[in-house]
């Protein structure tokens, strides 16, 4: 018998990711569109980074306009993370019409819910399926 977090991670629309950009690569792209040469941009890039770890040292939240705020945060074990709320112009860009260009996997599922995905995993898999 299937979960059903298995009928819809199968089933659900997903970005097929390429690549992840290295920074020598993003530093050559920020280099190329904004005149500067690549290596005060990867000091830059460094000095944010930093920053970051500077002022969450002492407690402090960063909001860089356009990205996002970087908070310092600990888990019940004591471990710190940073954690990051996306600024709202990114996703916005994405969802504009004709915003993301990459490839979908599953684009025909948008908007189907999680009882058609189940459907769906139990037609495909009737030998494994998921009982709600």
């Amino acid at each position: 018998m299937a979960e059903q977090l298995t009928a819809i991670n199968n089933f659900r629309p997903k970005i097929k990711h390429g690549l992840t950009v290295p920074l020598d690569e993003l530093v050559t792209f920020i280099a190329m569109r904004t005149g500067v040469n690549e290596g005060p941009v990867t000091l830059m890039l460094r000095e944010l980074r930093d920053a970051l770890i500077f002022f969450h040292k002492v407690g402090r939240a960063v909001k860089i306009e356009g990205l996002g705020v970087y908070s310092p945060s600990i888990s019940l074990d004591g471990k710190y993370r940073v954690s990051h709320r996306v600024d709202r112009a990114l996703t916005n860009e994405l969802n504009k019409e004709g915003g993301f260009r990459g490839e979908l996997i599953n684009r025909d599922n948008i908007n189907k819910s999680i009882e058609d995905l189940v459907t769906m995993w139990n037609e495909a898999n009737p030998d494994d399926p998921v009982v709600v």
